[in-house]
């Protein structure tokens, strides 16, 4: 034998012995007074983690409410943004606004539509302000001060309106940590709640540190501009003189570039008339202030970081000869469009996004769902795990029960019980079940194991869950599968209409990447499939209309009708080529956004359910979704969309299992 220490609070104490065991491995032997510390230990840690979780929850709870009314939908379906002044005043991203006389559809809070039209856009951002034609004392949001994103590790909350309201009264809220950044953009580990481009993001406080502007290739990250850039382009308006906004001014060189995204040069393309710079077409700006310039993002967002009055000194390469150019900055009014001359806030935070994840490889420890939070969380969910069972049929596994009852009663998701069911418990025996009821409006289904059985599950008494509420999905793994809050508060989800069960998608599924959002998946027999389209084609123009984002080849396909042929050029490997699509019956949002993430067949007709972002595959609906104090909060029924899962509540799964228990 061999005795064993450890130390603690500077002493020395004896806590186990070490011998042989029957097979010949050196095991620990505890001591009664061992035992009773190893004990005392862990229950403490688990009660801080719990008390941890509950004030990181309340935090958020009380943000998300104080924040709600002051988050509006832009152009229906479109994009997200907040009111930043009491008389309407809205920050959003420029993705699809462009013309200052058209008007735009407003979504607020009270479900009205108010209309409001574009103020101006910084074109280096891509953010744009508008305003509401309406004064009415419009709830507003405060910016975060001094005006910063915030320090890796800290929550955040992303709010905004997905493409299809329905029942749904108040925005989707996702929750995540800030992974790093710089004053011009930062990430972010909240998921895509679907909302389009422009969803505010804001601290625990309540505090708006951002928007959201772009998602990486794997739905993992959120790349946000920083409150600070926001900050720089209207100042007045953050403190409160919205009056003197039309006569701020920003630093106005008189110069357009060369779009060339892949070049590592900055080639000036026109010089604007009276701009006194003695700058040229076709001269390539080599420093700015005597520091490299290798790419256009970098030269305008030093650009951006000047006032009007500033002297810089610009070095260009003229006919193989280096010139320098001392300037003096002359003051644009904000009203006005021409802005640095070229709209490329999209590029330049893609260019950002690349640099960023290639430079900042160790961004997962500070995930929520990194290995240290995880690995603190899976002592909250130990129960409910050995209750988790993995539910196959004909021999395949399909999803995910726990049992909620003793004689070995399992609760899953009905529509996933066809052919021969049987279900592999915690401790990897696998055994039969038989199908005792169901109940097909929420898709739930009862199994009875044939067997022994592990303890049941604890669902929670009150079923009410507040917008904000922490949940822990839990699956096979002692590790949680995913953590994520109470998106919306609960609603109905209607059953589809015959038009919408005949009605045929495009067939198309999307990944973003650098260059824009290029073909994904493509469905069987869809019409993307028959026109010849392939996974990995970057798609160029629609009828001559350049396209570069999702939501653009939607509003496309939607102003032709049902059955008209569509021409798309198309960039394949380094070749333009043309391609006849036929317009299909209704542009599905599913089919167009999946990203290849696996989602539900059932999706439609439930009578009541919640959104969160604890995002689980469909293999693993059924599974259990576990508050801060460790019970069963509700199970995961559906995910119908790549950024949507939907979830029953534990009162609703309480009154379901006496349903079809009595009915038996």
């Amino acid at each position: 034998m061999f005795t064993a220490f450890m130390k603690r609070r500077g002493h020395f104490l004896l806590v186990f012995v070490l011998g042989w065991n029957s097979e010949g491995f050196l095991v620990p032997i505890l001591s009664e007074e061992a035992k009773r510390e190893l004990h005392a230990q862990t229950t403490h840690q688990s009660s801080q983690i719990v008390e941890d979780l509950a004030a990181t929850e309340r935090r958020i709870q009380k943000a998300v409410e104080s924040v709600q009314r002051s988050v509006v939908g832009v152009g229906i379906g479109r994009s997200s943004g907040v009111i930043v002044s009491e008389n309407g005043y809205v920050l959003t991203t420029a993705v699809q606004l462009t013309d200052v006389d058209h008007p735009i559809p407003i979504r607020v809070a009270d479900s009205r539509i108010v209309q409001a039209k574009l103020v101006e856009t910084d074109p280096t951002l891509n953010v744009s302000l508008i305003k509401m034609s309406v004064d009415d004392n419009w709830p507003k949001v405060e910016l975060n001060q001094p005006a910063q994103s915030g320090k890796p590790g800290d929550w955040c909350i992303e709010a905004g309106y997905p493409p299809a309201y329905g029942s749904q009264k108040s925005p989707s809220i996702r929750i995540g940590r800030i992974l790093g950044g710089d004053r011009h953009w930062f990430a972010s580990d909240c998921l895509s709640c679907g909302c389009g481009e422009g969803s505010p993001v804001f601290d625990s406080r309540g505090k708006l540190i951002g928007l959201s502007a772009a998602t990486d290739e794997h739905n993992r990250f959120r790349f946000h501009v920083n409150v600070d850039g926001i900050y720089r382009s209207w100042k007045a308006l953050f403190h409160g003189s919205d009056g003197n906004l039309m006569q701020a001014r920003r630093p106005f060189l008189g110069i357009s570039f060369m779009d060339r995204r892949r070049s590592n040069e900055v080639t000036v393309e026109t010089v604007v008339a009276g701009a006194r710079a003695g700058i040229l077409r076709e001269d390539v700006i080599v420093r700015f202030n005597g520091e490299p310039i290798t790419t256009l993002s970098d030269f305008l967002l030093r650009l951006r970081e000047q006032e009007p009055g500033d002297k810089i000194s610009l070095d260009v390469r003229r006919r193989e000869q280096t010139q320098r150019h001392n300037i003096v900055l002359s003051g644009q009014p904000v009203s006005a469009q021409t802005g640095f001359g070229l709209r490329i806030g999209p590029s330049l935070v893609n260019a950002w996004r690349r640099s960023w994840l290639e430079n900042h490889p160790d961004v997962d420890r500070y995930r929520k769902k990194n290995t240290s939070l995880s690995q603190k969380l899976s002592q909250s969910i130990v129960s409910t795990r050995s209750a988790t069972v993995r539910i196959l049929t004909n021999g395949q596994p399909v999803g995910l029960g726990i049992v909620v009852a003793e004689e070995g009663i399992v609760l899953t998701k009905h529509s996933l019980l066809r052919g021969t069911v049987t279900c592999r418990l915690s401790n990897g025996s696998e055994v039969a079940a038989e199908v005792i009821g169901s109940h097909k409006d929420h898709d739930i289904g009862l199994l009875r194991l044939r067997g022994a059985a592990p303890k049941p599950v604890v669902l929670r008494d009150e079923g009410s869950l507040a917008v904000g509420s922490l949940l822990i999905a839990v699956g096979e793994l002692d590790k949680p599968l995913a953590i994520g809050a109470v998106s919306t508060e609960r609603y109905r989800v209607p059953g589809r209409t015959l038009q919408q069960r005949r009605a045929r998608s495009s067939g198309i599924g999307w990944i973003s990447t650098i260059e824009g959002d290029i073909v994904g998946p493509i469905e069987r027999k869809s019409p993307a499939a028959r026109s010849g389209l392939r996974r990995g084609d970057l798609i160029l123009t629609v009828d001559a209309k350049s396209v570069r984002l999702i939501a653009q080849l939607r509003e496309a396909f939607r102003e032709h009708r049902a059955g008209q042929t569509v021409t798309l050029e198309v960039l394949r490997d380094g070749t333009r080529e043309a391609i006849s699509l036929t317009s299909p019956e209704e542009i599905d949002d599913v089919a167009l956004q999946h990203h290849g993430a696996l989602l539900s067949a059932r999706r439609f007709g439930f009578p009541i359910v919640i959104q969160h972002d604890a995002h689980t595959q469909r293999p693993n609906c059924g599974g259990a979704l576990v508050g801060v104090d460790g019970k069963v909060a509700a199970i995961n029924i559906s995910r119908p969309h790549l950024a949507v899962t939907y979830a029953l509540p534990s009162d609703v799964i309480r009154m379901t299992l006496r349903e079809i228990l009595v009915d038996r």
